[in-house]
């Protein structure tokens, strides 16, 4: 029987946690350079199929582990691929589930007694950046890494975008959505922000969701603010947000991919977000900005960031 010579990652959602990862798939890409493939859930095929840097990207549909017959299935696409090594990204409960579904085979995780797990036990890596913990477990199955490396350059190549490049006129990206109020910064605070930008003469474009709305109407001002909530596909974000400089957003996958893209900015956290996510890689040009520790926390003290510490915050970028 021939030896294996397909690589398999799993990275099945969700938004932000998919481009956390890319750092990663971009280090296994250059480490294996043919024969990787990616299993991911339907929003992410597209996504992960643009990066150019996969055999095949396979879509996978969750399905309850009582479901025999999708449970096979999922099993034969796995012995279809082959893999010689899984890298799994997803490093969950289900995951776990499945390498036991495949016969626990060589696999790369968060898995007591896999053939290689990560270096640090779940409380620490959730105490870590998502991007360095997912280099780290890599780097455990002997993929070269380097954790002070941007990916920004590489990322945009693969893509097909420009370089970053810097411009006298700042040019934003508003992420005003996420997935839970907890962790969403008041939108009158957006409305407030995007007037004071576009009265400065710089230009907002606001991204989000199909069931998102955006309800400003701007004063008049220099810049220009473009409303495409609801109008780019997952896709298309990176074309669109690559002709930018800044960003503002909550802790969501929009905000976190103009950091991986080289756009200078601040995501706002709530109380409820684990800490590891506030612990940008160092080439990040990015800040965090948090709730003042008398805040309630009835709506994870997002209302209690004011528009000035935004401001300031973004000053020291």
């Amino acid at each position: 029987m021939p030896t294996p010579s397909n690589r398999l990652v799993l990275k099945l959602s969700a938004f932000g946690d998919i481009v956390f990862a890319l750092p990663a798939m971009l280090a296994l890409a250059k480490h294996h350079h043919t024969h990787l493939h990616a299993i991911t859930t339907p929003p992410y095929v597209a996504l992960l199929a643009q990066l150019g840097i996969f055999a095949q990207v396979h879509a996978h549909r969750r399905f309850p582990m009582y479901r025999l017959d999708r449970a096979l299935a999922l099993r034969r696409l796995f012995r279809g691929v082959n893999p010689a090594v899984t890298y799994d990204l997803q490093a969950s409960n289900r995951t776990r589930m499945y390498w036991r579904l495949f016969g626990r085979p060589v696999w790369n995780g968060s898995i007591d007694g896999c053939t290689y797990p990560h270096p640090e036990n779940k409380l620490m890596q959730r105490r870590m950046s998502p991007v360095i913990r997912d280099l780290q477990l890599i780097a455990a199955a002997g993929v070269p890494v380097d954790l002070q490396a941007s990916p920004v350059a590489e990322l945009r190549h693969r893509l097909a975008l420009p370089p970053i490049t810097t411009t006298e006129k700042r040019k934003w990206i508003f992420a005003p959505y996420a997935s839970s109020a907890a962790k969403r910064w008041p939108l009158p605070r957006f409305f407030d922000l995007a007037e004071r930008l576009l009265q400065s003469g710089e230009d907002v474009t606001v991204l989000g969701g199909k069931d998102d709305v955006w309800e400003s109407t701007p004063g008049a001002g220099a810049g220009q603010l473009r409303n495409l909530v609801g109008k780019t596909s997952l896709e298309e974000l990176p074309a669109e947000i690559a002709g930018h400089t800044h960003f503002v957003g909550n802790d969501t996958g929009i905000s976190h991919l103009c950091w991986m893209m080289g756009l200078r900015g601040a995501v706002l956290f709530g109380r409820s977000d684990w800490p590891g996510l506030q612990e940008f890689p160092a080439w990040a040009h990015c800040v965090a900005v948090n709730p003042p520790d008398a805040a309630a926390l009835a709506d994870g003290g997002m209302a209690s960031i004011s528009r000035d510490a935004v401001v300031n915050a973004l000053e020291h970028l």
